[in-house]
């Protein structure tokens, strides 16, 4: 089946979030490749980051200049990671770190 292009450019906003996802995956071309999604309301893009590890979580973090005290670590039923929020080119990156081995009893406090 053959796609035909749409007639109008793409929303600003993913437009810019387009922009800022090339240029990282140039500048840091050699840091873990994360499950990447773009989302868009209202007009504003964000991108989000998923990494498997909290090392690649880390790596990624340094990179964008978050500081260690804005990571957060999040728990929802038999899942935790960590979370982080940076700005690059005008576009919010949220980034996600798995692999975060906890027990049960600490999951509970996390949440």
């Amino acid at each position: 089946m053959n796609h035909q292009p749409s007639p109008t450019a793409p929303p600003a906003g993913l437009a810019a979030a387009a922009v800022a996802l090339v240029s990282l995956t140039d500048m840091y071309a050699g840091l873990p490749t994360p499950y990447v999604a773009i989302h868009t309301f209202d007009g504003t893009s964000t991108v989000n980051f998923q990494l498997d590890t909290p090392h690649g979580f880390e790596q990624w973090r340094t990179a964008l200049t978050v500081p260690a005290e804005a990571i957060d670590l999040k728990a929802y039923a038999c899942d935790t990671w960590l979370a982080a929020t940076a700005v690059f080119q005008g576009i919010e990156i949220k980034l996600a770190g798995y692999g975060i081995e906890l027990a049960p009893e600490l999951i509970a406090v996390a949440a």
